[in-house]
């Protein structure tokens, strides 16, 4: 914590900025951390740790958002040209593609992470408590701002639009690409929504 209260998102136009605190919950005698999986996805080690520690980790947190917001610009940005490249027919092995590298670009991140966290946690013994999907949609309820989440929300709205009004007014629009931008854009409309609705519980309460 920080003068009572959770640290706010510092740059609006960064999605990622402030998510380091999801893996840091407040318990007696410090910070529950969960500490990132070596394999990216399933079960993951918590560990109980003190406030420098806590900032230690934090801070490679942040180094690693950081990368991971630049790669996903640089793909969105190249997204769009090569896209062209490939006939509607070929949509599905494009995504497929796209879909790969990403997840070799996050493991390759996430393995970093894991190396970077390591010595920090070294001669820590793994905590039975753990932080919950509940925690974490709570925790990034309370680290960003009222402006972050209606911006987001706006934008990925737009972006839903987008993706929709290419079928709906161009039959030959709808391919692959469409569908899932569809379901990508939607998804983060309603989340976003989501953390709105429960700041304004947070706050009528």
């Amino acid at each position: 914590m920080f003068n009572g209260r959770w640290i706010m998102a510092r740059h609006w136009w960064h999605p990622l900025d402030g998510m380091q605190e999801l893996s840091f919950k407040p318990v007696t005698g410090g910070y529950l951390y969960r500490a990132p999986s070596p394999w990216l996805f399933g079960p993951t080690q918590h560990y109980v740790v003190t406030e420098e520690q806590k900032a230690a980790l934090a801070a490679q947190h942040r180094a690693m958002l950081r990368q991971a917001f630049w790669v996903i610009i640089a793909m969105g940005a190249l997204a769009a040209p090569l896209t062209s490249l490939f006939p509607p027919t070929q949509g599905i092995p494009f995504i497929a593609a796209s879909m790969l590298i990403g997840l070799a670009i996050g493991l390759f991140l996430n393995t970093l992470l894991v190396r970077k966290v390591k010595p920090v946690l070294t001669g820590l013994a793994p905590s039975a408590q753990r932080i919950t999907q509940r925690d974490m949609f709570g925790k990034q309820a309370q680290t960003f701002s009222r402006r972050y989440v209606l911006g987001f929300a706006a934008l990925s709205f737009v972006m839903l639009a987008l993706s929709a009004a290419r079928p709906i007014f161009d039959p030959a629009g709808r391919d692959a690409i469409a569908i899932v931008g569809i379901a990508i854009f939607g998804f983060a409309t309603i989340y976003w929504c989501a953390l709105l609705v429960a700041q304004c519980w947070r706050e009528a309460a």
